[in-house]
């Protein structure tokens, strides 16, 4: 077929990367053609010129979303099909799809690359056609090394043979939740007096526009953390951004990879399967593309992720205790090494790739001939894109009322999980449950300020829990874990009816979370305070102010 490809221009690397696995993969059976770059910066009517020469030379066109294309074809006689390829837009709610899904038919194919993008993208669109294409890993660069090259390359690198290696490589921005993992630092570092802390990637200062979060100095942030915490800064090492060869050469050496992302973008993680395929196990969230590219208790582990009325939050409890048992356990950890690199090569493959591609574009191009309807929006989508758009002029998209945040917890709700640790919200309480403390919490009378960059939300506790509510806040200080019998145990001042009451409130709020004891276990009374103290100072500004000022407050 003769496919028109859709990709330029692409500024971001993971972009490019993307974009030549696709050129690589369709060239293979297909003669491929790109837009002529004067279509770029060319006048309107030019521009329209080229699409129309574009398309009109296309059998089917394959790629990015871009109006200028879709416009184009609706001009022509001649109709190619598309293969739409969404990018991570709609788990933020569609990107550019509220202004051009008017140009797409039910026989164009909306492609994701996870099961929760397709599951996301089937709330907007009655009638849509929605393929998973996950990505393909570099499998010249990535594989396993035998055991004595390991250990030779971990010397290399000036790490001792007894040195445990946790690994986080990626961007580093507020979604993706690096903080949490160095905090955990806090309580791991007690335990393993040989364990360092690599982190891989560039720091930026990307907000989180959708809750309103914007991260005034990310780098100084971690500083603070880690001082505020009391780390051992000597086992802590940011590298910065590395190049694949590098980047393969801590995938090895390490003992886990770590990444406890809460990213909305977040659907696939090159990094999770590029570590699986050198035969590093991965501890990370069930989340977004993690969902997939883990398998849980044979990769490595899922880490449970909760939508709750205070958003998104993580069982870190669960992620502690996942790590202890991969640095304790080596058989376990073997295990896992020897199903890493063949689940990646079944599942992530160039090969693996190249096939489902190729069934996509076959469906879409026989699917065309028989005739099509518009793409038809759903009545969440209408909702959705009617109340949640982003606006220089209105407040952060899900902050515009109950039902805005409504909307979005519908919305990201197929990217969240839970493993068998972590019980779901509704189920009685039992005196062997772990209750543990979502994230830190300030409280200023009956407002609750969760101390978490990521979601820095404010719930007001009902008068009829505030008594109970602030003595189970108060124990919580020191045992940001504990058992529910324990807890009642300190609480003999508060009838066991009441003691339930505000612990199934402040469940639903997202102030708790609930999970079953893990075998094997920590002892929850070891943790310590570091889990539950606040120590990132979160400014709210109203939306419509117009200049901010940054100075220290003597």
């Amino acid at each position: 077929m003769n496919v028109g490809v859709v990709a330029e221009p692409i500024d971001m690397q993971s972009l490019k990367y993307i974009f030549d696995g696709l050129d690589q993969s369709l060239t293979k059976r297909h003669k491929v053609n790109y837009r002529n770059r004067e279509s770029l910066y060319s006048s309107p009517n030019r521009e329209a010129e080229l699409h129309d020469e574009f398309v009109n030379n296309a059998e089917i066109l394959v790629g990015r979303i871009d109006e200028r294309v879709f416009r184009a074809r609706e001009r022509l006689e001649w109709q190619p099909p598309i293969v739409c390829l969404l990018q991570g837009a709609i788990s933020r709610g569609g990107g550019e799809l509220p202004w051009v899904y008017r140009y797409l038919k039910s026989t164009d194919v909306l492609v994701g690359n996870c099961s929760g993008d397709i599951e996301i993208a089937a709330k907007f669109f009655k009638n849509g056609q929605i393929r998973k294409l996950p990505f393909a890993f570099d499998e010249s660069t990535f594989f396993p090394v035998a055991e004595s090259q390991r250990q030779a390359l971990k010397a290399e690198l000036g790490f001792q043979k007894s040195d445990q290696i946790l690994l986080y490589a990626g961007r580093i921005t507020l979604e993706k939740n690096l903080h949490t993992q160095i905090r955990m630092l806090s309580i791991l570092q007690r335990l393993f007096s040989n364990l360092h802390l690599v982190i891989i990637g560039n720091l930026a200062n990307f907000p989180f526009t959708e809750f309103g979060a914007y991260p005034v100095n990310i780098t100084g942030m971690f500083n603070r953390l880690v001082g505020e915490l009391g780390l051992d800064i000597r086992r802590i090492h940011f590298l910065g951004n590395k190049n694949p060869a590098q980047t393969r050469d801590f995938y090895i050496i390490a003992d886990a990879l770590i990444n406890l992302t809460l990213h909305h973008d977040e659907n696939f993680g090159f990094a999770q399967v590029e570590a699986m395929a050198c035969g590093t196990p991965v501890v990370g969230t069930k989340w977004g593309g993690l969902k997939d590219t883990i398998k849980h208790n044979e990769t490595g582990y899922h880490v449970s992720t909760v939508v709750t009325d205070a958003g998104v939050k993580l069982n870190w409890w669960e992620a502690i205790n996942r790590i202890v048992q991969l640095l304790t356990d080596e058989a376990t950890l073997q295990r896992f090494r020897e199903t890493c690199p063949i689940h990646v090569l079944e599942h992530f493959s160039q090969q693996r790739y190249d096939e489902v591609l190729e069934s996509i574009m076959v469906d879409c191009k026989k699917g065309s001939e028989n005739g099509s309807q518009p793409l038809a929006l759903s009545d969440f989508g209408a909702e959705f894109w009617d109340s949640c758009l982003h606006s220089s002029m209105a407040p952060p998209p899900y902050q515009r009322g109950p039902r805005s945040f409504e909307l979005y917890k519908e919305l990201i709700g197929p990217f969240t999980g839970l493993t068998e640790s972590t019980i779901p919200t509704g189920e009685n309480l039992e005196p062997e449950h772990l209750l543990v403390l979502a994230a830190p919490v300030r409280s200023e009378g009956q407002i609750l300020r969760i101390n978490d960059p990521i979601f820095p939300m404010e719930v007001s506790m009902p008068g009829d829990y505030q008594k109970t509510g602030q003595a189970i806040l108060e124990i919580l200080k020191t045992e940001p874990v504990i058992q529910l019998k324990r807890l009642q145990s300190l609480m003999t001042s508060s009838p066991a009816a009441a003691i339930d009451d505000t612990l199934t409130w402040m469940l639903t709020a997202g102030i708790l979370l609930r999970t079953r004891p893990m075998n094997p276990s920590l002892d929850p009374t070891s943790i310590g305070d570091k889990m539950s103290k606040p120590v990132f100072t979160i400014q709210t500004v109203d939306y419509r102010s117009d200049v901010f000022v940054l100075k220290q407050i003597e």
